[in-house]
């Protein structure tokens, strides 16, 4: 596939690498068991939050997963602040990726 694309193999595993060295984690790896690797890039906008990545199990790549919220609110009706409301909904998504996924 990368050379399809105009790639090496090595520029291919580079990005892959950049991208598991975001240091941000509060989004899609929030939830994932300790130790899964995951190479992600999130973003913040006037009124969402996103995240999107690949997620491995067994070092096996087995789901790409992007999440996107929109019109956040600054907290919810419980008081709870609307940018931990949007990470914690993607993290559970991403977690239910991994969990219901046989690899």
């Amino acid at each position: 596939m990368a050379a399809r694309l105009g790639c090496t193999t090595e520029l291919v595993q580079l990005g892959l690498d950049i991208l598991t060295w975001q240091k941000l984690k509060t989004r899609l790896p929030s939830l994932l068991p300790v130790g899964t690797k995951i190479a992600h890039k999130t973003g913040t906008g006037a009124r969402g939050y996103m995240d999107a990545g690949i997620i491995w199990k067994n070092d096996r790549p087995q789901c790409i997963l992007t999440a996107y919220t929109d019109h956040v609110p600054a907290a919810l009706p419980d008081g709870t602040p609307g940018f931990a409301a949007a990470a914690q909904l993607i993290g559970r998504m991403a977690r239910l990726c991994h969990d219901e996924i046989k690899v």
